[in-house]
Formats: structure tokens, sequence, C-alpha cells
């Protein structure tokens, strides 16, 4: 099984929520990718940056939008600052036309709006990273 998983993408969950995180890591687990969390928007992005200069590798990002510290938008600025281009999937509670705008405006590939089923996950990660996981 672990042979297997090398295959699979390298995905980074960054949910301040600790159900959620752990309920994210559990069914992308479950599905064979390799998973790493992150409780803020601030660690998450040194371990984006720590990435660049090829200590890990992230081919995808789960990103909550309301986190304290450092939000989801402000780490997609940063993020676009640095030159980091690393696809990302939204995950938000809010779903008013404003704040679906602010993301898509930043390039977000998917958002999965709370609450969400671990097919919807699932079926999010497979349309962005196309359906052979990486």
């Amino acid at each position: 099984m672990a042979g297997e998983r090398t295959n699979l993408a390298k995905i980074l969950i960054t949910e301040d929520e600790l159900h959620t995180r752990n309920t994210l890591s559990l069914v992308l687990e479950s599905a064979g990718y390799e998973v790493i969390t992150a409780d803020n928007g601030k660690e998450a992005l040194e371990r984006i940056l720590k990435d660049k200069k090829g200590s890990e590798l992230f081919d995808l990002l789960l990103l909550d939008i309301e986190m304290a510290a450092l939000s989801g938008l402000q780490m997609l600025d940063e993020l676009k600052k640095k030159g980091v281009n690393l696809p990302t999937i939204i995950i938000t509670g809010f779903s008013d036309q404003q704040t679906l705008k602010k993301i898509r405006g930043r390039g977000c590939k998917e958002i999965l709006i709370k609450p969400f089923s671990p097919e919807e996950v699932t079926a999010a990660v497979e349309k962005v990273l196309g359906k052979s996981g990486r």
C-alpha cells in the first residue's frame, strides 16, 4: 500500500477547525493521497515556501478562507507575491457572490462550501489533479 502512495499527490490541508481538518485528512488518506496538515495560514505558508526550496513537494493546497493570523485570501496573495503557483481548492462556509468572486479572482481551481461530503472532497481533488491523482 505504501508503494502505491508515492504515485499519488501530496496534499497540504490548511484548516483551523480541528474536526474539519481531521475529517479532510482521513477522507484523502483513505483515497490514497499523502496528506500534510497545517492549522493556520502562517504555518502553511512557511511549509510551502520551504517546499519551494526542495524540502517538500506539494501538488495541491486545500485552504480554508477564514483563519486567524493569516486568512486564506491573504495567504493566496502572499503565494502570488513569492511566485508560487500551487493548485488550490478553497474551503469556506460562505457562499455569497462577493466572497466567491474574491476567491475566483485569485485563480482557485475549486471551491468546497461547508458542509461538504467526503464524495465532494474526493471529486474536487480528482477534478483539480486529474483522475490519476497527480
